[in-house]
């Protein structure tokens, strides 16, 4: 909570000069989303986040009471674990929003700047990627918040199914409470409590697509123009001395050695500011992803044990949770991977530069690129597991395992 903020722009970012207020808007909307899940930049606003963290502790603690007097009935029990796995999900989202509140206010800022090069190739290399991503960014907005509603207007179906036809089990999901819930009094409070915490879990899994998408889109964006950049050196070079005066072919010599000393330069700061946005985010992610890979192993095991019993309201209910969990948890899995192929294509294109006509204080700049590059830019667990494709396909194999274990207990039974 002490954290000093960042001050990345001493190592060459600048903002984007050219984004029009339509553009600022649709980077901003992902900010406002966070802080409609808990991360209020306004401390008068912040009250907000100890109200969503208190009603997920006081909904885990009935998860675990409820948790004995349900033990006989597989179905609802595998339904309570799941609610008691996206509860500490949502804890943990709203531990990454505040205990590394300042890394994520700067993940937010630095989705409107770049690296300054001083060259005109570069800037509109940069503005032709950038204006690209741009496409993306109202359309994940709208898939998010429409997804979101979607999302809860099926639970909400689902609850009335169960409530007025099913009758498994009367309040919106099962849980065991030593109240009278036949009295409308208790009953409404009841059910609007649940209401309220599938509310708040929705608006914190859109969250956490929200920051995943701006952070892939800046890494992105920033790792493509520096890819540019360094496999287009020779014509940023020449982009310099074409306005460089000089009366003998030795100045030009000495200039043009000079100008790819100074874009060596460039790329390495560049790529150190890559790696400084993306530690930050690493490191404000850990504990969250590593409950999102331990509850997503939980919950695919869970749905699996749910999908097996008669009552068609919990089937299509966890089928919709299915689809919108395998797609949270995939989606970190892919952007970690993309990340990681990225970097370590870098590496390659660095290889493959012109070195031979650079000066040779350029060739120790960049051997100290390749080092930086050698080691993997990976999203990590708190074990250390890095999250990436293998990860998500381990994690779905495992949960298969753990469902079909549990189902040929109850079969043999």
């Amino acid at each position: 909570m002490g954290e000093k903020p960042y001050t990345m722009d001493k190592n060459g970012e600048m903002e984007i000069d050219w984004l029009t207020q339509e553009d600022k808007n649709h980077i901003n909307f992902f900010d406002q989303f966070h802080c409609w899940s808990g991360m209020w930049r306004s401390k008068k606003s912040i009250q907000w986040t100890y109200f969503w963290l208190s009603q997920m502790i006081a909904f885990s603690l009935v998860y675990f009471y409820s948790f004995y007097f349900l033990l006989s009935e597989l179905e609802l029990l595998a339904h309570l674990i799941h609610h008691m796995m996206v509860a500490a999900d949502d804890i943990m989202y709203i531990y990454l929003l505040n205990i590394h509140r300042i890394r994520v206010e700067t993940i937010h800022d630095y989705a409107s700047k770049t690296y300054n090069y001083d060259s005109g190739i570069v800037r509109e290399k940069h503005k032709k990627l950038m204006t690209e991503q741009l496409k993306l960014y109202p359309k994940m907005s709208k898939f998010i918040f429409l997804t979101t509603v979607a999302t809860a207007m099926s639970l909400e179906v689902n609850y009335l199914l169960e409530a007025t036809y099913l009758k498994s089990y009367v309040t919106m999901y099962p849980m065991y409470l030593p109240i009278d819930l036949n009295h409308p009094v208790t009953y409404t409070i009841v059910v609007f409590l649940q209401h309220l915490q599938v509310f708040i879990s929705m608006i914190l899994c859109g969250g956490l697509m929200s920051i995943l998408f701006v952070v892939w889109s800046h890494l992105k964006v920033e790792l493509d123009t520096l890819t540019f950049a360094i496999t287009h050196v020779d014509e940023l070079v020449e982009e310099k001395l074409r306005h460089f005066s000089y009366t003998n072919p030795a100045d030009k010599e000495k200039a043009k050695a000079e100008f790819y000393n100074g874009f060596c330069y460039h790329f390495a700061r560049h790529h150190a500011a890559i790696k400084r946005y993306f530690g930050a985010f690493q490191i404000s992610c850990k504990v969250t992803m590593t409950f999102v890979l331990i509850s997503g192993l939980i919950c695919f095991a869970c749905v699996g044990i749910t999908s097996v019993t008669e009552n068609i309201g919990i089937k299509l209910k966890f089928f919709v949770v299915m689809v919108i969990q395998t797609l949270i948890i995939y989606s970190w899995s892919w952007v970690g991977q993309d990340i990681s192929d990225k970097n370590a294509a870098l590496q390659n294109i660095i290889g493959g530069t012109h070195w031979w006509k650079m000066p040779k204080t350029c060739h120790s700049t960049l051997k100290l690129m390749l080092v930086g590059t050698s080691r993997p830019m990976l999203l990590y667990t708190l074990i250390g597991q890095p999250n990436n494709i293998d990860s998500f396909m381990d994690m779905t194999a495992s949960s298969y395992k753990i469902f079909n274990m549990v189902y040929q207990v109850k079969f043999s039974s």
